[in-house]
């Protein structure tokens, strides 16, 4: 319909819309799937996006699809896609509902219908992109391959965090988590994971996968300046110097070495109106040791959240000791002053690194901290040498 306004030379058009009968699902049913991703698709129904009695909509047929490819990829089917299916909607059979198949096409290769399983690990170590690999060590289902007089990293900080594993099946969420593991250590500037088949017999189910990693620069040397003002009149620079070194022993450490110095001299007169001809002057240096994973034992070590009633001969001062999900001066781990009742005490930490094993419990989370549920735990003391 046009209508007319005040103006001849203007006009409005107005559209008539009509939506029809809205359509909505009335069965889904998964047609022509491998007996074994049938089996893994019917025990998830109750997860189907796909309902009966919903409005028949694209968006959720494709999110449905989607589902199902995960389900599947995270099962071991390496090669499926959401593409390898395909909708077929009946709308005739019901007035106003769809009868809807997802069929699983036809003429796939035979890859893609078998369920795949994780073989040989290669770990290709790369100070630089262009590095020319020679030596090989290999155990078991690993093999290291680097360039040099020793692998620049121990194996097991490599594949501690793996979630993918020799003669596992293979789950695409596992890789996901495994690479992103990887990249969040901090050591390499690349990470590539790879899978091939073993062979090309029609009965192959294993992917040998190959992780090539390329190290990022070892070091980083920062500096950092300040001017600090008091208000007793005091005023004065100060300079840090800071080191810190990438995977330090070979186990994914990072190790930081900070040097910091300061002056400050008398600026102004006191009320009495004499001035301070002293001038003083701190220095001192740190050393941080970051541990990508610290192992200990569960008996014999404190557990992850402990609390310590009765330390200090009173109960109703405890102690709670858990891990953190950040990262700290790790010269703490080694005696941790803590104040009970005016006088000091130590607990004796003795960590130590080991592969996970039968009996341990694992912190992925590298520093503990202590804290006294009733006031703070220890003192900060500072030294200023005045000249």
């Amino acid at each position: 319909d046009v209508l007319t306004q005040n103006n001849p030379k203007k006009a409005k058009v107005a559209y008539t819309v009509n939506l029809g009968e809205l359509h909505t699902i009335d069965t889904l049913d998964y047609v022509n799937f491998p007996k074994t991703a049938q089996a893994l698709i019917d025990s998830t129904r109750t997860e189907a996006l796909v309902r009966n009695g919903s409005p028949f909509d694209v968006s959720t047929l494709d999110a449905e699809r989607t589902r199902v490819s995960t389900l599947l990829r995270n099962n071991g089917y390496f090669y499926y896609q959401p593409d390898y299916a395909t909708y077929l909607a009946d709308t005739i059979a019901e007035p106003g509902k769809a009868q809807l198949r997802l069929h699983y096409a036809d003429s796939l290769p035979s890859l893609v219908s078998r369920q795949w399983y994780v073989g040989r690990i290669n770990l290709e170590m790369r100070r630089s992109a262009m590095q020319e690999l020679a030596d090989t060590v290999r155990r078991r289902n690993y093999t290291m391959i680097y360039s040099g007089k020793r692998p620049p990293i121990r194996r097991s900080a490599i594949t501690r965090d793996l979630k993918l594993r020799p003669r596992q099946l293979y789950s695409y969420a596992n890789y996901q988590q495994s690479i992103n593991t990887l990249t969040a250590k901090g050591l390499f500037s690349r990470v590539d994971l790879s899978f091939a088949p073993r062979d090309t017999t029609p009965t192959c189910d294993t992917l040998d996968m190959t992780i090539n990693c390329v190290f990022d620069k070892p070091y980083d040397i920062y500096l950092e300046t300040n001017v600090v003002g008091k208000t007793t009149g005091r005023v004065g620079p100060g300079v840090i110097l800071g080191l810190t070194k990438r995977n330090a022993f070979r186990g994914g450490e990072k190790l930081s070495v900070n040097l910091k110095g300061s002056y400050e001299w008398q600026t102004g007169h006191r009320a009495d109106g004499t001035s301070s001809k002293f001038n003083s002057y701190e220095y001192g240096a740190d050393v941080n040791v970051e541990i990508p994973r610290l192992d200990v034992h569960r008996d014999r070590i404190f557990s992850r959240q402990q609390r310590l009633d009765g330390f200090c001969g009173d109960p109703s001062r405890g102690v709670v000791i858990k891990a953190q999900h950040h990262t700290a001066d790790m010269g703490m781990l080694g005696k941790i002053p803590h104040q009970c009742g005016g006088q000091t005490a130590f607990l004796d930490f003795r960590p130590w690194l080991v592969d996970p094993g039968e009996g341990e419990q694992v912190f992925t989370a590298p520093v503990l901290t202590v804290q006294l549920l009733q006031r703070p735990v220890g003192q900060q003391i500072h030294r200023r040498l005045k000249h």
